[in-house]
């Protein structure tokens, strides 16, 4: 739902005449991104194993047929919340009603289509309350799956491993500690061989679902 504020008014003419003269056209704006980790905790959830995250193949470049969250641009008239609800309804059919943030990631290299930043949010969602969370690929998406995912955090290289049938991607990451994010986690290699075909996340979708699994661990272990 679309909350209504109450527009802003100039405190004098000079202001006004400020904001008449003012283009954004004149200033570099990167695109706007909303990313969605879609985790599904069961009982036996124990911060490490027992969940499961929803993933979509991409049917566009860049990163074409490889696995990713869901997720998409930003329009107009709609808060970054709204965005991530609407990508993860349009790409996979799947509601859900609460959102946490990760973090922004703006790394500038994070896409290679341009200066491109990514609002990234958790949702969890509990298998007693949603038994099936039934998924269909729409939209952009070629495919929308249940991964099934095991979280180790610890010692020096923490490892996130999806798999799905034959498909299984794995990923470790350092930790790393900076002003904004104490203990953040790091993708430092990645490892499809267990996998018949190549497969990987897109972007820096491993950082955001590493992370993701990180907070969900930590702020809640149990989750029952």
């Amino acid at each position: 739902m679309n909350v209504k504020y109450s527009p802003y008014l100039p405190e004098n003419d000079e202001e006004r005449e400020f904001l008449a003269l003012y283009r954004t056209k004149n200033y570099p704006r990167p695109s706007v991104t909303a990313d969605v980790a879609a985790i599904r905790i069961g009982e036996s959830w124990n911060g490490r194993t027992g969940a499961e995250v929803l993933l979509i193949r991409r049917g566009q470049f860049p990163y074409r047929n490889c696995w990713a969250l869901p997720g998409g641009f930003f329009q107009n008239g709609e808060t970054i919340e709204e965005c991530a609800l609407r990508e993860l309804r349009e790409e996979t059919n799947l509601e859900v009603h609460s959102l946490r943030q990760i973090a922004c990631f703006s790394r500038p290299d994070r896409d290679p289509r341009g200066w491109i930043i990514s609002n990234a949010f958790l949702a969890v969602l509990h298998s007693d309350a949603a038994p099936n969370a039934n998924v269909q690929a729409g939209d952009d998406a070629a495919d929308a799956r249940w991964f099934q995912a095991e979280f180790h955090p610890e010692g020096e290289t923490p490892e996130l491993r999806l798999t799905c049938g034959p498909i299984c991607i794995s990923q470790k990451f350092r930790v790393s500690s900076t002003f904004t994010s104490p203990a953040w986690l790091h993708p430092v290699t990645a490892d499809s061989a267990a996998s018949p075909i190549p497969e990987r996340l897109a972007f820096d979708h491993a950082e955001i679902l590493g992370n993701a699994f990180r907070i969900l661990a930590q702020t809640n272990p149990d989750l029952k």
